[in-house]
């Protein structure tokens, strides 16, 4: 038969008095629920963000929200988002055509 050395009784480290001893966690405070940004205020921070000249963009996506029929003092940015993807599109599709150089018909 093997012998087994005894062992002390285990302690868990928030009842022992040993410095490894963990600290209650700070509550967390809730945060306040703010409201998302709509209409202008978003509008203007996506501009702000962008890097683009804000007057150049703005010109540009208040055409498309015109376009849209979207009315800018309750855009939303699902909405937004619309609008920026048709711009994306709109300044790629240009880029693309500027680059393509023209096809001339072949005899």
């Amino acid at each position: 038969m093997m012998k087994t050395k005894p062992t002390a009784p285990r302690t868990s480290a928030k009842t022992s008095g040993s410095p490894r001893a963990r600290k209650k966690a700070p509550k967390k405070v809730s945060a306040k629920k703010v409201p998302p940004k709509k209409g202008h205020e978003l509008l203007n921070q996506v501009i702000s963000l962008s890097g683009i000249p804000a007057d150049s963009i703005r010109r540009e996506l208040n055409a498309i929200l015109d376009k849209k029929n979207m009315a800018m003092e309750h855009l939303t940015l699902e909405q937004l988002r619309a609008v920026a993807a048709t711009y994306l599109r709109e300044i790629m599709g240009s880029l693309l055509d500027k680059s393509t150089p023209p096809k001339t018909p072949s005899h």
